[in-house]
């Protein structure tokens, strides 16, 4: 997707800076789309900030507060403090990101995330489990692929993120499924 809307010409990366690793470990985090409500984590590697739910995108230091992409021409992310001093992540004219606090899982609350959910819309049904890696993604025809808590009832995979909905009594009754091209499909607890 990101390739597809920003051309995906090879960049030098001319400028490309070292940063000390303590500047690249302040920009670590979960950051959510102010526009899109999109989910994107900042983890640190070999010298430069990676998007593991972009496709684990690498992005190179050229100051401080902005990195860019080799391989996509035009990527660039750029850190910002807003009025009320948090901070923003700015990507490429996509969308801006805050900050967000993220909220740990502890394993024995994975069980209520468990069951049968079906889409009415997309005429699908998935199974999510846990097992000792965690909460699992599964359908008939692909095996459980782990879904990593980011927010408190929000897990994503790839680029995808799944907001879960409680009732009034605190159970989880569906979920909604986005990406930056498809948002909020709806899924039902079945069991």
């Amino acid at each position: 997707l990101v390739e597809r809307q920003l051309g995906g010409q090879p960049d030098e990366t001319a400028g490309v800076i070292e940063l000390p690793a303590e500047a690249l470990q302040a920009r670590v985090g979960i950051y959510r789309g102010v526009r899109t409500g999109a989910i994107q984590q900042v983890i640190v590697g070999d010298n430069a900030l990676s998007l593991p739910l972009a496709g684990g995108l690498a992005l190179a230091p050229v100051s401080e507060t902005r990195f860019v992409n080799a391989q996509l021409s035009g990527f660039e992310l750029e850190f910002r403090l807003a009025d009320d001093e948090s901070e923003t992540a700015e990507i490429s004219g996509l969308d801006s990101f805050m900050r967000v606090a993220d909220a740990p899982v502890e394993p024995d609350d994975l069980e209520a995330y468990a069951g049968r959910y079906h889409s009415p819309e997309l005429g699908v049904e998935y199974r999510l489990s846990v097992d000792d890696d965690g909460l699992q993604w599964g359908q008939r025809r692909f095996a459980g692929r782990e879904l990593a808590p980011m927010l408190s009832d929000v897990f994503a995979r790839g680029p995808f993120w799944f907001e879960f909905e409680r009732d009034d009594a605190g159970h989880i009754r569906g979920f909604t499924v986005s990406s930056m091209r498809a948002r909020r499909m709806r899924f039902e607890r079945q069991d």
